[in-house]
């Protein structure tokens, strides 16, 4: 009891707007954040007691919310003024026959075969040498960073933040400062998605790793185990299935990603898209996306069938 004060006085002390005195004049601020409720009458009928009570902060962060998305719309949004839906038609429609590059069928799809397939698969396993390595680097990059292993803040506070601030760099830019150092082959790519797939390890296990139990790496720890032995022993068997489970999904969305790295050189099926659009041969543009979808698909199926299994 004699802690119950001093615990208030310092929770009052946090909040960012002063509670209002119930019986005295309420501002426009105060009665959006707080509601006075009476807890008993006097004789007459008039409010002997009453308290003050916060109000549900979630319709004021939905009001603003809705006033940003407004605004954001407003002022920094162009819609165009008179889109043109046939030529979206058209377009579509030139994709899938013989037009402007090819004369009939068989050169469509025989570009389609002993072209743009085997770049895709040359884009396939560019992506996954670049998944499994980073999230190879991802493993102590997170075992560092969660303060449920290190328990120093300035050990993993720091590490966190230069990770972050690796994370903003978008993998465009990240792809095009490599282009700049190794030059225009598949090696840029693959250095660039090794950064964005240990990022987003790194980013979803440390968190993920923070809410486990940690009871078997704290026992493992009292027996006389090092950190790594305990973190194997204790924790690895907990973190394994979400593990695995974000790789397939990195490697998913890295199938995807590494199209756009072609647009700056880095390599894979990008570069083929990129030149057929860039010269507006909308068939052979047709005759990349074909496979690129085809495979996209059988990818986040089987992707999704393996991530149920493992967890």
């Amino acid at each position: 009891m004699t802690n119950a004060a001093p615990i208030q006085e310092k929770e009052k002390r946090f909040h960012l707007i002063k509670e209002p005195d119930p019986y005295g004049k309420w501002s426009f601020i105060d009665k959006l954040f707080f509601s006075k409720k009476v807890v008993s009458l006097s004789a007459d009928g008039s409010a002997d007691k009453v308290i003050v009570k916060k109000r549900s902060l979630g319709l004021i962060w939905f009001l603003l919310f809705v006033a940003i998305f407004v605004v954001c719309i407003s002022l920094f949004i162009t819609f165009p003024s008179n889109p043109d839906l046939g030529n979206l038609f058209y377009i579509i429609g030139e994709m899938f026959q013989p037009c402007y590059k090819f004369s009939t069928y068989g050169e469509y799809f025989n570009y389609m075969w002993t072209t743009a397939v085997p770049e895709l698969g040359n884009t396939i396993a560019m992506v996954f040498v670049a998944t499994v390595i980073g999230c190879i680097i991802s493993i102590p990059l997170f075992m560092l960073s969660s303060k449920n292993v290190v328990k120093t803040p300035w050990i993993y506070a720091p590490i966190r933040f230069i990770l972050d601030i690796i994370r903003t760099v978008p993998t465009f830019a990240l792809a095009m400062i490599m282009v700049a150092i190794v030059g225009y082959n598949n090696t840029a790519g693959i250095i660039s998605m090794i950064f964005f797939t240990a990022g987003i390890m790194y980013k979803m296990e440390y968190e993920f790793c923070d809410t486990r139990d940690m009871a078997p790496y704290e026992a493992a720890l009292s027996v006389g185990s090092n950190k790594i032995q305990a973190f194997s022993n204790g924790l690895w068997p907990q973190i394994l299935p979400n593990f695995l489970s974000n790789c397939l999904y990195t490697f998913e969305i890295s199938i995807r990603g590494s199209i756009i790295l072609g647009y700056v050189g880095a390599g894979g099926i990008g570069k083929l898209l990129s030149d057929a659009s860039d010269m507006m041969y909308w068939d052979e543009v047709g005759a990349i996306v074909i496979p690129i979808f085809v495979v996209t698909l059988v990818l986040q199926l089987l992707s999704n069938y393996v991530r149920r299994k493992v967890q």
